[in-house]
């Protein structure tokens, strides 16, 4: 079951490896990847939980009070995915690590919902999981061709539209 509105972990994965995205007044979203595709539903899904994916979640998509986002279907139909030539070496070292840094986020996010009542567990989880987190934006930044300087222009869209 997914929440029609969330600030965060917006794109869940069931265990048949499809991507669910609330949806808001955008309608829900089912995104599964073919059995012979060499791409990763866990590589689409880093790309939307990305900045750029966020942002471009809040341009095409509603915002409501709070900084919720609707992100349904035309909305994640409009957000471009990089296209990875699996045939090229660095193109697929980047997809299978942005892809494996992914599951990993998952797995420590796990570890924090396990930990949230223990404080001396909780604090070294999250401050890996925002270590990862920023590794994976810089991989998804470098998937783009975007430099350091350019990622720092994209709206934190929860910082500009949550509420106190």
């Amino acid at each position: 079951i997914v929440g029609v509105l969330a600030q965060s972990d917006k794109y869940a994965i069931d265990k048949n490896g499809t991507l669910v995205s609330s949806g808001g007044t955008a309608g829900y979203c089912l995104i599964s990847i073919p059995s012979d595709s060499k791409y990763s539903i866990y590589y689409i899904q880093a790309i939307l939980n990305s900045l750029q994916g966020e942002w471009l979640a809040s341009l095409y998509g509603e915002i409501f009070r709070g900084g919720f986002i609707a992100r349904g279907t035309k909305v994640l139909k409009q957000i471009p995915i990089r296209t990875i030539d699996f045939d090229d070496a660095k193109d697929k070292e980047m997809h299978d690590t942005i892809t494996a840094r992914q599951i990993s986020l998952i797995k420590l996010g796990d570890k924090i919902s396990s930990a949230a009542s223990n404080r001396r567990r909780l604090t070294p989880l999250i401050r890996q999981f925002e270590t990862l987190k920023q590794e994976q934006q810089k991989a998804i930044n470098a998937l783009y061709g975007i430099s350091e300087q350019e990622a720092l222009q994209i709206p934190i869209i929860k910082e500009i539209y949550a509420a106190d």
